[in-house]
C-alpha cells in the first residue's frame, strides 16, 4: 500500500482516481472462496484478512491473480505468443509455474489452480530433498533456483554457488555446470512433454530467472524434441522481467472498459 501511495504520488493524482487495481500474487486465488492458498513464498499472506485489508485501500473492484497467468496473458496480448491460441507460459526461476491459454482465453481450472506443476512428481528421485519437495512440491524443488543450487553442491562445486554462477559457467563451456543445467533442462522437457500430452499446445514460452535465457532453451527445445510427438515450438519470453506488470496492465484496462461500458 506504501508502494501505491508513492506511484500515485509520482503521476501526481490522487488514489481514489484509480480506475482499477490489479494485484498479481504468487500462489492461487479461489474466486469461489475470495481466498488465497498455496502461496508458499509469502508467510501470512494466506490470512482472510488480508484481502479485505487490500480492498479497504484499493475498493472493492480490486482484482487478484495469480502472478504466472498474468505474464500469460501479457504474451498472449504483447508477447512471444501473439497470435497463438493454445500455448503455455512456463516460468522457472525461485518457483516454478505454468500459466495456461487454451482457445486464447486464461484457463484457471475449477479452483483457480490450473498451472500449479511445481507439484507434479518428476524431479521425486533421491535427489530432492522430501521435506522442501512436501513444502514446495517435487518439480519445484528439483528445478527451482535452489534444486540448481542443491544439485550443484551435491557435485561438489567450490565456492559461491549460486544458480547465476551455474548457468554462466555452463555456458562458458564448464563440464560441471554443463551438466547440472543439462539435466535441469531435461527436467523441465519431461515436464512440457507432460503438460502437452494432456492439452496439445502450439507453442511453451519460457520465462523467469532461469527459464529464458537463449541459452537454456535451446536445450530444452533439445530435450524436449524426441519426446514429444505431435510439433510445438519453445521460444523465451519477449517481456522479461516486465511480463507480470505487463499482464496486469491488460487485465487491469479490459476491466476498467467493462465498468466503463456498463455506465
Amino acid at each position: 500500500m506504501a508502494l501505491a501511495d508513492e506511484l500515485v504520488a509520482t503521476v501526481k493524482i490522487k488514489r481514489s482516481e484509480v480506475t482499477q487495481t490489479v494485484i498479481g500474487s504468487p500462489g492461487v486465488y479461489d474466486r469461489h472462496r475470495d481466498a488465497l492458498f498455496m502461496a508458499r513464498g509469502l508467510p501470512g499472506w494466506q490470512r482472510p484478512q488480508v484481502l479485505a485489508e487490500l480492498r479497504r485501500a484499493f475498493g472493492e473492484d480490486m482484482v487478484v491473480e495469480n502472478d504466472i497467468n498474468l505474464a500469460a496473458l501479457a504474451e498472449r496480448d504483447v508477447g512471444t505468443a501473439q497470435g497463438v491460441q493454445n500455448f503455455g507460459f512456463v516460468s522457472v526461476g525461485t518457483g516454478v509455474g505454468l500459466g495456461l491459454i487454451i482457445d486464447g482465453k486464461l484457463h484457471r481450472g475449477s479452483h483457480g489452480g490450473a498451472g500449479e506443476i511445481s507439484y507434479m512428481t518428476l524431479g521425486s528421485d533421491g535427489s530432492v530433498d522430501p521435506k522442501d519437495a512436501g513444502r514446495r512440491g517435487w518439480l519445484e524443488s528439483a528445478a527451482s533456483a535452489a534444486g540448481v543450487v542443491r544439485a550443484a553442491r551435491r557435485a561438489k562445486m567450490s565456492g559461491v554457488v549460486t544458480a547465476r554462477r551455474i548457468f554462466a559457467e555452463a555456458e562458458r563451456g564448464d563440464a560441471l555446470c554443463g551438466q547440472i543445467v543439462a539435466d535441469e533442462a531435461n527436467l523441465i522437457a519431461r515436464a512440457i512433454a507432460s503438460i502437452t500430452a494432456v492439452v496439445d499446445l502450439d507453442l511453451v514460452v519460457l520465462g523467469g530467472g532461469i527459464g529464458q535465457a537463449d541459452y537454456f532453451v535451446g536445450l530444452v527445445e533439445h530435450e524436449l524434441r524426441p519426446l514429444v510427438r505431435l510439433p510445438i515450438a519453445v521460444r523465451p519470453t519477449a517481456l522479461g522481467e516486465d511480463a507480470v506488470v505487463q499482464g496486469s496492465l491488460a487485465v487491469g484496462a479490459e476491466h476498467a472498459w467493462e465498468r466503463v461500458m456498463k455506465r
